[in-house]
């Protein structure tokens, strides 16, 4: 019947939509999770080494040995070059290792030239994780927007299921049920009828018309 087929069709489209928008859903999020370790993973491993060269160069002062301090220094200096990610990271790490080691010996001026280049490359690796941050935020919107809209489109599909179901089977269920209601209570001349209504439902409506009106007739003669 071809009834059937179009509420087994609709059912299909519902599934189908509602595994679409669910395993979207899931997508979206595991994708998210790597976006921001990778935020993490770039910048983090740099700011953590600018952090430890400040504080080796604020401990430093004169009359201590400063040998454990450069090391120190020079360790997290080795790891952020070797964790170039960004660009603008190079230049200011160049000009670090060409003042460092004279501020470490007291030259005023090479350590606050020094303590600014470190600022310089701790901004550079902060702004890059802000910017990550927020195109990290802009995949999420955009997910979110997507599941809206998946969200609108199996609201809108369910609610024509639901009139395609109410006007191709519930209704003309409805009807054989008061058809027959009535003929039970001797409404003799009570018939199934419907406008627009799709051809299966038609035929029986016209079969249950004719047993109807056989049955009817039967008991005309026999009377």
């Amino acid at each position: 019947m071809k009834t059937s087929s179009s509420v087994r069709a609709g059912l299909f489209i519902l599934i189908i939509s509602n595994l679409l928008m669910s395993f979207c859903s899931i997508w979206i999020l595991m994708r998210m999770s790597p976006a921001i370790e990778h935020i993490i993973a770039r910048n983090e491993r740099s700011l953590y080494a600018c952090q430890v060269m400040l504080s080796s160069l604020a401990e430093y002062h004169p009359g201590i040995n400063y040998e454990k301090l450069i090391i120190k220094f020079e360790k997290a200096l080795s790891d952020a070059n070797e964790n170039i990610t960004e660009v603008g990271e190079s230049e200011e790490l160049e000009k670090i290792k060409a003042n460092y080691k004279p501020a470490f010996k007291g030259d005023f001026l090479k350590k606050e030239l020094t303590v600014a280049h470190i600022a310089n490359l701790s901004e550079i690796n902060r702004q890059a994780m802000i910017e990550a941050d927020l195109k990290a935020k802009q995949y999420g919107y955009a997910g979110a927007w997507a599941i809206v809209f998946m969200s609108g489109f199996v609201y809108f599909t369910g609610l024509l299921f639901k009139r395609n179901i109410n006007k191709n089977l519930l209704a003309p269920i409805d009807e054989i049920h008061k058809v027959i209601t009535a003929n039970l209570r001797n409404e003799k001349m009570r018939r199934c009828s419907g406008t627009d209504i799709p051809k299966d439902i038609e035929r029986i409506f016209t079969d249950i018309n004719k047993y109807l009106d056989k049955n009817q007739s039967d008991k005309t003669f026999f009377h």
